[in-house]
């Protein structure tokens, strides 16, 4: 492998390891009863986003990881816990959002919605 190469590699593996580490600042910031959901509908994914370890290359996936149910887990809850929900904090905010938008914070956001004052 050249030094380009390398060097390459290893700002990808920052790139991705920086995803990862951005999605586990949302799971940290999640409302406790949010945390609480998630424990009681998926405990697999609260113990992959509660890990402290990259699961695995999150942008640049190899064959050998991308059928693992870790980095599923992982993909799932960027999907289900996009971090454009938590800018939702008042009735304005919820309001202006479509009615699938309302519908899913409802859902997967219980916390953050129990603190919107109606």
């Amino acid at each position: 492998m050249t030094k380009e190469e390398l060097e390459q590699r290893n700002r990808i593996h920052e790139e991705e390891s920086k995803i990862f580490t951005d999605a586990q600042k949302v799971f940290e910031i999640l409302h406790p009863d949010t945390r609480m959901q998630i424990v009681s509908k998926d405990k697999f994914m609260y113990s992959v986003m509660s890990s402290r370890e990259p699961i695995v290359q999150t942008r640049f996936v190899s064959n050998s990881e991308a059928g693992k149910p870790s980095y599923e887990k992982f993909l799932e809850f960027k999907k289900i816990y996009d971090p454009k929900f938590l800018e939702i904090k008042t009735k304005e905010d919820f309001k202006r959002q479509t009615k699938d938008i309302q519908q899913h914070f409802k859902n997967h956001f219980p916390g953050e919605f129990s603190g919107i004052k109606f």
